[in-house]
C-alpha cells in the first residue's frame, strides 16, 4: 500500500508538471523558485503537500487574481483527482484548509511532519526569480519573428502583410524583453531549458522546419492551426497574466515606471497576433475551396 501511495504521488507529479509547463514556458521555473524559497519543496511538491498553502502563494503572488489561482492551483488539482471531485469542491476545501481530506481524495497521504505544514510566511517575486520567465519569452519572440518572416516569403498579398506585421511586432518584443533582462541579469545570457521549451516553442520550431521545405496550403493551414490552438490556450494567458505581474512586482519603481506600459503593450500585441492568426487560417481554407 505504501508503494502504491508513492507510485501514484510519482504519476500525479509528471502530470502536474506536464500541465503547469503547458502555462507559458517558464512559469513552472518561476512557482518552484519562490516555492523551495518559502517552504523547501518545489511547486508540485507543495501543491501534493499543502495546497492551502500553495494557494496563498498564489494569491500572494498575483494580488489574489482567483482566475489566476482557479489556473495554477484548483484545475491542475481537479485535473488529477478526475470525476468523483469538483472545481467547486476542491476550492472549498482550499479555502478552509481541509488539505488532508482534500489529498485523501487524490490518493496521496498527508504529513503532519511535513516541512511546509504551519509555515505562515510567503515569498514575493524577486528578480532572481525572473530569470527563466524571461530567457524563455526572450526566445519565444525571435523564433516568432524568424518564422513569421519566413512565413512573409509563402503568403499572397494581403496575407503577407499580416505575417510581416506578428514578425516586426514579434522582434519588437524580444527588444524589449532582452533589454530589461540585461537591466536585471547585466553579464548573464539568457538560458531557457529544455523542460520549459514545451508546447509554444516547440510548435514554433516544428512550424519552422515545415516553411523550409516547400509546404502546401494543407500543411500551412495545419501549422497555424497547431499555433493558434497553443496561443489560445496557453499563450494569451500567460502574456496577460500569469508573467506579467510578477515580472513588474519583482522592479523596482522606477524600471516598474517605464516597463509597465511597455508589457501592456506586449499583451495587446498578443492579442492581436492571435486574431491575424486565425484570419490567416480561415483565409487560406477558402483558397482550398
Amino acid at each position: 500500500m505504501v508503494s502504491d501511495r508513492k507510485d501514484r504521488r510519482t504519476v500525479l507529479r509528471s502530470i502536474l508538471q506536464d500541465y503547469l509547463r503547458s502555462k507559458g514556458p517558464g512559469l513552472l521555473a518561476l512557482l518552484n523558485s519562490l516555492a523551495k524559497r518559502g517552504y523547501g519543496v518545489d511547486y508540485v511538491e507543495l501543491l501534493l503537500s499543502a495546497p492551502s498553502i500553495a494557494s496563498r502563494l498564489v494569491k500572494s503572488i498575483y494580488a489574489g487574481n482567483e482566475r489566476v489561482v482557479k489556473t495554477l492551483v484548483v484545475d491542475p488539482l481537479v485535473g488529477v483527482a478526475g470525476s468523483h471531485i469538483s472545481s467547486a469542491d476542491v476550492e472549498r476545501l482550499i479555502n478552509e484548509g481541509r488539505d488532508r481530506e482534500l489529498l485523501s481524495l487524490l490518493g496521496v497521504k498527508y504529513s503532519e511532519s511535513s516541512q511546509v505544514a504551519g509555515k505562515e510566511s510567503v515569498p514575493s517575486p524577486t528578480i532572481d526569480d525572473l530569470f527563466e520567465l524571461l530567457s524563455c519569452a526572450i526566445l519565444i519572440e525571435k523564433m516568432a519573428s524568424r518564422v513569421y518572416g519566413k512565413l512573409t516569403k509563402l503568403l499572397p498579398s494581403p496575407l503577407d502583410v499580416a505575417a510581416r506585421m506578428i514578425s516586426v511586432e514579434s522582434s519588437i518584443h524580444s527588444t524589449i524583453y532582452e533589454n530589461l533582462f540585461n537591466s536585471l541579469f547585466h553579464e548573464k545570457k539568457p538560458m531557457c531549458r529544455r523542460e520549459s521549451r514545451e508546447n509554444i516553442i516547440v510548435a514554433l520550431e516544428e512550424f519552422e522546419k515545415l516553411l523550409d521545405n516547400s509546404p502546401t496550403i494543407d500543411q500551412l493551414v495545419s501549422g497555424l492551426r497547431m499555433l493558434g490552438i497553443i496561443e489560445s490556450s496557453a499563450d494569451a494567458e500567460y502574456f496577460m497574466e500569469l508573467a506579467v505581474q510578477p515580472i513588474l512586482a519583482a522592479l523596482d519603481p522606477r524600471l516598474r515606471e517605464i516597463y509597465k506600459p511597455l508589457l501592456e503593450a506586449v499583451m495587446h500585441d498578443e492579442q492581436d497576433h492571435q486574431r491575424l492568426v486565425e484570419a490567416l487560417i480561415k483565409w487560406l481554407r477558402s483558397e482550398k475551396k
